[in-house]
């Protein structure tokens, strides 16, 4: 199997069905909920300015804030990277002072969340991309995709990433498994998407007894490197996974303000180099429309 086919990313934005059962959203559906993630993205980042909390926009949201100043215009979310010592604080801090108006999901800790980064939800809104997760769970919502430490050897590196790339493999096998009807019918008209759900369902079948265990297990694969200024950080839960989002943790923290939208947000000075290792040299280009990803989505509801 290859590696890019490691998690559900490319599976559930490229090759889905929308034939049965999924809402595609209209013209103004997805300027409201552009509006609704935007809002959240500013309540976090001044969050994280009050306290000292570095950030930066990452993955999708870093390309769109450099080649369209905004959301990528078919794109509807926002992702923040942030150095793994911070993503408690960070949540310690949106449930303390926001808790009225925010929820937090952590891996391993929110009972029936499968994800292995953090969510911020904006309470009494639904944006329902499953059909097996709580409502309380579904919210409008930004995803906070941490750092971790990683190891200046690099024998030890390799080591440290076959580990990681391995346990977010057993995660994504054992997801496949827990709710395999759901995902064989969003991809039922494409066979080898169809196929790589039964594989890792097969797989999944044996890790599927202790689910919250295995998140926590999971993660203290991801901190295996207790150093805490290591040369070399990676994102082993990101769209590049380990071996694809290695980076110098200097690049991480040097950052600068640009356009977004109606406001600004932080990316890291090298975002270009940072785009190049996640979507190759042309990454300024448009993607032709049938390559465009997009979300599952079965209901939204606003506040």
């Amino acid at each position: 199997m290859k590696m890019k086919n490691l998690g559900t990313h490319e599976l559930f934005k490229q090759s889905l069905s929308r034939s049965e059962g999924l809402h595609v959203l209209t013209g103004e559906e997805r300027s409201r909920l552009q509006d609704a993630v935007l809002s959240i993205t500013k309540d976090i980042t001044a969050l994280c300015g009050r306290h000292g909390i570095q950030y930066s926009l990452g993955g999708g949201s870093a390309l769109g804030a450099v080649r369209h100043h905004g959301f990528i215009p078919w794109d509807d979310d926002i992702d923040l990277n942030v150095e793994r010592r911070y993503l408690d604080p960070l949540c310690d801090l949106v449930e303390q002072e926001m808790g009225d108006r925010y929820s937090v999901c952590r891996p391993g800790i929110t009972d029936q969340y499968y994800s292995s980064f953090v969510q911020i939800h904006a309470k009494g809104t639904l944006c329902r991309e499953d059909l097996h997760t709580p409502d309380a769970l579904c919210g409008i919502k930004i995803d906070v995709f941490p750092y971790d430490n990683t190891f200046g050897s690099g024998f030890l590196r390799f080591l440290h990433g076959i580990a990681c790339d391995g346990i977010s493999f057993v995660l994504s096998c054992m997801r496949m498994s827990m709710f395999r009807k759901e995902y064989l019918k969003l991809t039922h008209s494409n066979a080898e998407a169809s196929k790589t759900i039964r594989v890792k369902a097969l797989i999944g079948m044996f890790f599927t007894g202790t689910p919250q265990a295995l998140m926590r297990f999971a993660q203290r694969i991801y901190r295996l490197c207790p150093d805490e200024e290591s040369y070399y950080v990676s994102c082993p839960t990101g769209r590049g996974h380990f071996f694809g989002e290695i980076r110098p943790r200097a690049g991480l923290r040097k950052t600068v303000k640009v356009p977004y939208e109606d406001t600004e947000f932080s990316v890291t000075k090298d975002v270009r180099a940072y785009l190049k290792m996640l979507y190759g040299p042309d990454y300024m280009a448009l993607p032709p429309e049938e390559e465009r990803e997009q979300h599952v989505l079965y209901e939204l509801r606003f506040k």
